[in-house]
């Protein structure tokens, strides 16, 4: 299956107006350092309770949006958040995105994860359309399609 022939699908099908609807989830994750460069020790309270969305860890943050947000509401989550993060912060610790310079250690958990999630009844209307006669599964296309995406 080519990705021109499930554009080629979207457009036959009539369904071009599915594609704004996709829907994001961001996940930032920092190691937290003091000010000479050293993986932060002290106790942080941002968050007094519960907080999905917020995570603190002895040196690492955690900052997730909200699920299933559109493109537009994703970046307004996440400077809301970076903004009230930053004020809450002050100068006292500093959010650093690039571990393999300071903390190799931590590498692997630091950065951004993007989720992206297309409408459940795009693959279903494609797939009955056109794609149920390639002998694939349902779920097998839906996962060819994501990956085509990647």
């Amino acid at each position: 299956m080519k990705f021109d022939e499930i554009g080629d699908q979207i457009i036959d099908s009539d369904l071009t107006e599915a594609l704004h609807a996709f829907t994001f989830q961001v996940i930032r994750r920092w190691q937290i350092l003091d000010r000479q460069k050293n993986l932060n020790i002290q106790e942080l309270s941002l968050v007094g309770t519960k907080n999905d969305y917020i995570t603190v860890q002895e040196t690492a943050l955690t900052l997730k949006t909200k699920a299933n947000l559109s493109l537009d509401g994703v970046l307004t989550d996440m400077e809301l958040q970076s903004q009230a993060l930053r004020k809450r912060l002050g100068s006292q610790v500093v959010l650093w995105p690039f571990s393999k310079k300071l903390h190799v250690s931590l590498a692997k958990e630091v950065g951004s994860k993007i989720r992206l999630a297309l409408p459940e009844q795009l693959f279903t209307e494609l797939y009955a359309a056109k794609f149920s006669k390639s002998k694939i599964s349902y779920v097998t296309f839906r996962n060819q399609v994501y990956h085509k995406l990647l």
